[in-house]
């Protein structure tokens, strides 16, 4: 196999172990768990998974990767920046007692 073959393969292993990981961390998380944060000011465990899962059909969304758009049309509530931009809006999607659907858009992601 040849090095770019060999670096494209072990950047999607990677990626395979880390989804593995996250969906596995978040999946068992309890309503408390979920919404615990290390500072006031900062995200809690459940924000920072809708956030990875959000940003990431956001960014595929805006590279029209294929089925992309079927993946945002399931997503309700969305915001317009001034460059046109579109932004899922994360705060409309609640996510206390909610580790089965952060799962879920962990996955879809």
């Amino acid at each position: 196999m040849s090095g770019s073959k060999q670096l494209l393969t072990d950047v999607f292993d990677g990626w395979g172990g880390f989804q593995r990981s996250m969906i596995q961390a978040v999946g068992p998380l309890t309503s408390e768990q979920l919404l615990w944060r290390p500072e006031a000011k900062l995200r809690s465990v459940g924000e920072l998974a809708r956030h990875l899962s959000f940003g990431r059909i956001e960014w595929f969304a805006r590279m029209d990767a294929p089925g992309s758009a079927d993946l945002a049309s399931q997503i309700a509530h969305w915001q317009q920046d001034g460059d046109s931009n579109r932004h899922i809006i994360e705060g409309a999607i609640a996510i206390d007692d909610r580790a089965e659907e952060l799962v879920h858009w962990l996955d879809l992601s």
